[in-house]
């Protein structure tokens, strides 16, 4: 539970509420009952997640055999498990498992998303009826002695009357899930105490955040720093977060996005009074010399890229460091001599950054302007791998398409994606 955000609880126990409420709304037709019910856990299936999904449904059968009256007909109690209904009641748990089944795997690749929901719905809503329809069958035939009760009067019974208004709601529940999902997805800050790490947290949970989300974390245990090494970092020491872009736009110029993110660092790192701030390309911010920030950029990608999600790990009240840095690291204490508060750094900081991805977004972002005029390997001594061989390279600029130039063996040549060393 420990990742578990208060907005997602939230959400969680409304849903809880509206599918009680929806159990209790009913329409009365002959010997047939007609709920909201099904139409929530369409909704449940399609908004929340596979574990959140699976925790509202649970709660609400747990509630109900315990005693609260929360099914339909304001029915509960252990001995409802003997109703020849309670099978539509557990069914529920298939209706969320074969939605995300087909959203989450076997259709993730299909981008309507109103035809991901439906196809989903209906073979969940299949599986639902098979459920309902032998547990009903069995307590009548084996448990209320009704022998000659038949397989026919049991459809005519439990399904057929059912089949066309339980079409109409998950036709509705897909609609309505497909156009305004966004509306109750969480919040765009998020806050872990504690977590392996927020790039791997936004790719495992990027469909249920909107753009732009901000989630950070006091401590990563498996923080990511490019090329498959490490950033560490004590607790509440640096600042580390993830920003995630979805924005169609955005993501057809993903390469470039590291710079975006690095110019939106650069320009606060000075608004704070730091000296002598540089930017190495293509993905660390240095002061005086030292390294204060690391930025990583990765892509979910199925087919196209769906998102990006752009890691931070921003030194702030860090005095030593580990042994091992090329040079050693600075921090914010360290250039400031002050200790700093995370809270405003966090909050300053990602309004820096999003006001830099919105203008490169409308076209009115000055980042390469910065980026080369502050360009940390501009007339240093630097190293590339150029053709599978180590080069030296002198940095003449960064271009439009956010790769490097330089000159090699007395040639300008263009770097698309390396690591500059120094050595």
């Amino acid at each position: 539970m420990k990742n578990k955000t208060v907005r997602a609880m939230t959400l969680d126990a409304l849903f809880l509420a509206l599918l009680i409420v929806s159990s209790f709304i009913s329409i009365d037709v002959g010997y047939c009952k007609f709920t909201l019910q099904l139409l929530t856990v369409f909704l449940i299936a399609n908004f929340l997640s596979l574990a959140d999904g699976l925790i509202v449904i649970g709660l609400y059968i747990v509630m109900g055999l315990i005693g609260i009256p929360v099914f339909a007909g304001f029915g509960g109690g252990i001995a409802y498990a003997a109703s020849p209904t309670f099978g539509f009641v557990y069914g529920f748990i298939f209706v969320i498992l074969l939605n995300h089944l087909f959203s989450d795997v076997l259709l993730k690749r299909m981008r309507n998303e109103l035809w991901k929901s439906l196809i989903g719905s209906i073979v969940s809503l299949i599986a639902l009826y098979a459920v309902g329809f032998v547990h009903g069958y069995l307590i009548l035939t084996l448990v209320k002695g009704k022998s000659d009760f038949t397989l026919g009067a049991a459809f005519g019974l439990f399904l057929a009357p059912y089949i066309p208004f339980d079409i109409g709601k998950l036709v509705i529940a897909s609609f309505i899930s497909s156009r305004y999902v966004s509306v109750l997805l969480p919040s765009r800050r998020v806050h872990f105490n504690e977590i392996d790490s927020t790039n791997t947290y936004l790719k495992e949970n990027y469909r249920i955040y909107k753009n732009l989300s901000f989630v950070d974390a006091s401590y990563q245990s498996k923080g990511k720093g490019r090329l498959g090494r490490k950033w560490e970092a004590s607790k509440d020491e640096a600042l580390m977060f993830s920003v995630l872009i979805k924005d169609k736009k955005l993501l057809q110029n993903a390469p470039i996005l590291s710079l975006v993110a690095g110019s939106a660092v650069f320009k606060y790192l000075k608004q704070i009074g730091l000296k002598n701030v540089s930017i190495k390309w293509p993905n660390d911010i240095y002061v005086n010399g030292k390294k204060i920030c690391g930025i990583l950029l990765e892509s979910v990608s199925h087919e196209k890229i769906d998102a990006v999600i752009i890691g931070i790990g921003l030194n702030v009240n860090q005095e030593t460091f580990p042994e091992g840095f090329y040079r050693t690291p600075t921090s914010i204490r360290l250039e400031t001599g002050s200790t700093m508060d995370l809270r405003d750094i966090k909050k300053d900081l990602y309004k820096t950054i999003k006001e830099e991805i919105v203008s490169f977004k409308e076209g009115t972002s000055d980042c390469l302007k910065v980026i080369n005029e502050h360009n940390y390997l501009k007339d240093e001594k630097c190293f590339c791998t150029y053709k599978g061989e180590k080069k030296e390279i002198k940095v003449l600029r960064i271009d439009d398409e956010g790769d490097l130039v330089g000159i090699i063996d007395g040639d300008e040549k263009k770097i698309i994606s390396d690591e500059i060393t120094f050595e």
